[in-house]
């Protein structure tokens, strides 16, 4: 069962039902809140609100030219961000219904385009893979280039947006091949947080010009400031698709 947030303007509440069935008949196992089900008479909305956000699992924001304007989805907007940074993972998918302006917030979001009527139920299992696949906003890149005859030099960073990088503490490599041994390190490299990342940069905490010989397996682990840490294994190919 998954938990689910569905953020909307009341002008495009049609819509928002027509989402919530759906998501029911995938499984009716799944808890869908809407505001039109979830809230009780009496509640203080905006706690309410935040601690609906911080339980869901998912959260989508209906994107239109009323929800743009509505103050309540600003704010459901921002909580759903705050949270995403806390617990690291992606939660936050938006879909358009119309063409009006993206807010700037989710300009590094993919934003599925519900447009063109007619075309809901194409849109909607789009949706909802992009959202079972759950991808967190960290990613470990790499490149590989040529150093000699007998080996490559290799480049590894963290990806992801800005406001996530500032939540990294320390970022570990463990590597299953032996690296500078006579200098003591072994299999083990550290990069400490928090350090100046400028504003256009979205790749930091990296090693770089590392050596080897052969293809390689490296352990990530990215430890951010609420204590939660992410975990990668990424497989390093060399001898071919060099850069």
């Amino acid at each position: 069962m998954a938990k689910f947030f569905i953020s909307y303007s009341h002008s495009d509440k049609t819509f928002a039902l027509q989402l919530r069935e759906n998501i029911a008949k995938i499984d009716n196992a799944h808890d869908v809140f809407i505001d039109q089900y979830g809230l009780h008479v009496g509640s203080k909305i905006k706690t309410a609100l935040i601690k609906k956000i911080e339980w869901c699992d998912y959260f989508i924001i209906i994107l239109s030219q009323n929800s743009i304007k509505s103050k309540w989805v600003q704010f459901e907007l921002n909580e759903a961000r705050r949270s995403e940074i806390k617990c690291g993972e992606k939660k936050l998918f938006a879909v358009h219904l119309d063409h009006s302006e993206l807010p700037k917030h989710l300009v590094d979001y993919l934003v599925l385009d519900f447009t063109v009527p007619g075309n809901f139920t194409a849109n909607f299992f789009r949706l909802m893979n992009g959202i079972y696949q759950k991808p967190t906003h960290y990613e470990i890149e790499y490149s590989v280039k040529n150093d000699t005859d007998t080996g490559y030099l290799f480049n590894m960073w963290v990806s992801c947006p800005l406001d996530f990088l500032h939540q990294i503490e320390l970022v570990e490599y463990r590597f299953d091949y032996e690296f500078d041994l006579e200098a003591g390190s072994y299999n083990l490299k550290k990069i400490d947080g928090p350090v100046h990342i400028e504003k256009s940069a979205k790749r930091k905490f990296g090693v770089y010009d590392l050596w080897t010989s052969e293809s390689i397996t490296v352990f990530v682990c990215i430890y951010l400031k609420n204590t939660r840490a992410v975990y990668f294994r990424k497989y390093i190919e060399v001898g071919r698709h060099v850069n």
